[in-house]
């Protein structure tokens, strides 16, 4: 890869990942492949969701369902859907890492996108840290925040 994106969320955090090798080598593993393999420069949009997750009991059913309806809505284009849930599920089967070094995995993610969709199906996204600062990360890298009941 060009650059190193686990390397720029540090330098703009005041944090870093437990286990920061790892990370990177999960990452820039992960995003190349999406890159070469699924040809991520070819699409219109890559849109990556994000919602609440700790304490919520059907998060995998809610960020499944809105990469349904968003695939849906966007079938006019050549799109690619990041679901950070199914990237974190394959990490869990594989690898050991931490909650922080989760997030910087899915900040990673939500850097490569152009698009993020939040759920606000309900008040819950208001109460996630974990949504809000992607939000705010978005928002910051110019990423364009669209709301779930806007595309549905």
């Amino acid at each position: 890869m060009k650059r190193d994106i686990i390397e720029e969320i540090i330098a703009q955090s005041n944090f870093r990942p437990d286990n920061i090798e790892q990370v990177k080598a999960f990452t820039n593993s992960h995003i190349e492949h999406l890159v070469n393999v699924l040809k991520l420069e070819d699409k219109d949009y890559i849109i990556y969701i994000s919602g609440p997750v700790t304490n919520i009991e059907d998060y995998e059913a809610r960020f499944n369902g809105i990469e349904f309806v968003t695939y849906q809505a966007f079938s006019a284009y050549n799109i690619y859907v990041i679901n950070p849930v199914q990237v974190l599920n394959l990490i869990d089967k594989y690898f050991e890492f931490t909650y922080i070094d989760k997030v910087f995995i899915c900040y990673a993610l939500l850097s490569i996108a152009n698009v993020m969709i939040y759920d606000n199906r309900d008040d819950k996204w208001k109460k996630s840290m974990g949504t809000f600062t992607e939000i705010s990360f978005a928002i910051g890298k110019g990423i364009e925040v669209v709301d779930y009941m806007y595309v549905k």
